[in-house]
């Protein structure tokens, strides 16, 4: 987990770094390990259910995310970028 004396904006530039340098879907798995986000649902939810729910879905986004970067040969950030595409189609049909 993250230590409250590190400095905040030094440890995101340390991670964008890395993001662009190596395996993003790992770096993004490693990042939500080291705030502790699990273990916040734990902390914040109202139910342990409710928690593992919460992480389960956030763990199902990155898995799929990480299909498209992996069949498309495309990043974290065009993986994002393309779901956001798919958000905005998907809204304007409902119009």
């Amino acid at each position: 987990m993250i230590s409250y004396d590190k400095d905040f904006y030094s440890w995101t530039q340390e991670q964008a770094d890395r993001i662009e340098r190596g395996d993003s879907f790992a770096i993004i798995e490693n990042v939500m390990e080291q705030i502790g986000y699990e273990h916040y649902l734990r902390e914040e939810s109202k139910s342990k259910e409710s928690a593992e729910r919460k992480n389960r879905n956030v763990n199902d986004l990155i898995a799929w995310l990480k299909r498209i970067g992996d069949k498309d040969g495309q990043t974290l950030a065009e993986c994002v970028a393309k779901m956001m595409l798919m958000d905005i189609l998907e809204r304007n049909e409902e119009e």
